[in-house]
């Protein structure tokens, strides 16, 4: 394979990719221009012997590590992502792990009926970083696969540098994307002297960032770290549930509405129990749904649902509020969906951007309307912007399209509107993350908790209040920087007086 066509597949590769802004392209070109093809094989290639880790437990704790970012890798959306997904649709990852103690990996190919085969090696070493950089490495050396499976079967040529770079380039967004911060590999990079690794840090620190952006994909990557968490959690609570002697009729299911606050007394719970089951008796049917009896047996089951609902929601209530709210009372809750939530979010903020933003009393942060209008008269109103809802007869698909909203926003489900259709925040509301368009309807879906349901889309409840997060996040670094850049004149001047 001729040099020209070597770089032209690199560079293609590049500016190919929409997650790089037009002066990353340039400057990538720039780094290959003047590098010499190298076609014999290096010290590392003859040399390099690898003890693999024979200890079992060890190899399955790193394996599952791996597993889980690449899960996240392969399914966050960008350019890079999609493509190796794509990829590596029918050929996954082949995992090796050695004894090695650098924070190192490798990437090398191998065909099987003419596909290349991806197998990642990773040193011990790469697990003692954290979840970003070990994150990083493993997207580095993607970054190597996609640029070796370009190549033909047995070519053996090379760029040395121009292929780090690249590896780099491509990793760096493909880890961003997925939520995880790439800048801890690239502190890593910056405490080497070797003078190559220095140029790589530089080419990466100068790579256009958006830090509003990162923090909603670590929401979405932190959201399906919790769903999966609570789903299990969730999964087991409910095995308790049905061996427990619990009595079921209709009274149960009477006092637990009441005690959730849909209903004042059992009276007006017995109408809103009546018209629930009439609605989902109406849904089933015209969802296509099988109704294996008349209405009346179909109530029973619904009434041994919310029985059993009461007892696992008791149980949840207190699982995700114990390490929230140290003043939990069950009557002051009513569900978990905003606490799990605001638990996302604080973790995704680990540089504490929104800390001045959020309700300082925790109790504002655990019911959809008490955030959305706190967010809405914080700091003079100045937040209120971030905060939009659906018009009459407007969708939230519709609302998010109009404002160009970012996977990663909190969305908030009027569960039961006015008559003309207008989002109100005085009845059941229930709040969900925003998780992207379905690739193929180009519906919004959503993940939420107090339901777990991952990924689902709006159909009966269509109307609410979009939290903008990344408008959000964006305006408070904002904020947050014109803060200090006024503290540091501050005290500049008292300095010179």
């Amino acid at each position: 394979m001729k040099l020209k066509k070597v770089l032209t597949l690199k560079l293609d590769k590049i500016n190919k990719n929409s997650d790089f802004s037009d002066e990353d392209k340039k400057n990538f070109a720039t780094l290959l221009r003047d590098e010499e093809v190298s076609y014999s094989p290096n010290k590392k290639q003859l040399y390099v012997s690898y003890n693999y880790l024979e200890n079992e437990d060890e190899t399955a704790k790193m394996r599952k590590k791996t597993e889980q970012i690449l899960d996240h890798l392969l399914s966050a959306d960008g350019y890079g992502n999609r493509q190796l997904a794509a990829m590596l649709q029918d050929t996954p990852v082949q995992l090796r792990f050695t004894d090695g103690k650098s924070f190192d990996g490798e990437m090398s190919v191998r065909y099987e009926e003419g596909k290349p085969v991806p197998v990642l090696t990773l040193n011990r070493g790469a697990f003692q970083a954290g979840d970003d950089a070990l994150a990083m490495l493993i997207s580095h050396e993607l970054g190597h696969f996609i640029d070796l499976s370009a190549h033909p079967q047995g070519y053996q040529g090379c760029f040395l540098q121009g292929g780090e770079h690249f590896a780099d380039l491509q990793g760096y967004k493909i880890c961003s994307n997925a939520g995880y911060d790439p800048q801890d590999y690239v502190r890593f990079l910056k405490t080497k002297k070797h003078p190559f690794l220095q140029k790589r840090s530089a080419v990466l620190d100068s790579l256009a960032k958006d830090s509003a952006d990162l923090f909603c994909r670590k929401t979405l990557r932190y959201t399906a770290d919790l769903y999966d968490k609570v789903e299990k959690v969730s999964a087991s609570m409910m095995q308790l549930v049905e061996k427990r002697p619990f009595p079921v009729n209709y009274n149960e299911a009477l006092a637990y509405i009441v005690q959730k606050g849909k209903a004042e007394d059992q009276l007006a719970a017995a109408e809103f129990l009546n018209k629930t089951v009439d609605d989902e008796f109406r849904f089933a049917v015209n969802e296509g749904k099988a109704v294996q009896d008349d209405k009346e047996a179909f109530t029973r089951r619904y009434v041994a649902h919310l029985a059993k609902e009461a007892l696992q929601q008791k149980f949840m209530e207190q699982y995700m509020d114990a390490d929230y709210n140290i003043r939990f009372d069950p009557a002051l809750n009513r569900g978990y969906c905003t606490v799990a939530l605001m638990k996302v979010l604080e973790k995704a903020d680990d540089a504490g951007v929104l800390k001045s933003v959020l309700p300082k009393d925790k109790e504002l942060s655990m019911h959809p309307k008490s955030l959305i209008e706190h967010l809405q008269h914080v700091s003079g109103g100045k937040y209120g912007n971030c905060v939009h809802h659906t018009g009459k007869g407007q969708s939230l698909d519709e609302l998010i399209e109009e404002k160009n909203i970012r996977p990663g926003a909190i969305v908030v489900l009027t569960m039961q509107t006015e008559e003309n259709e207008v989002s109100d925040l005085n009845g059941h509301n229930h709040a969900v993350i925003y998780s992207g368009k379905n690739p193929e309807t180009g519906k919004a879906e959503f993940t939420s908790f107090n339901n777990e349901r991952e990924k689902w889309q709006s159909g009966r409840f269509r109307f609410g209040y979009v939290i903008d997060t990344y408008r959000l996040f964006k305006q408070a670094e904002a904020e947050q920087k014109r803060f200090r850049s006024f503290m540091q004149q501050k005290t500049a001047g008292a300095e010179m007086s």
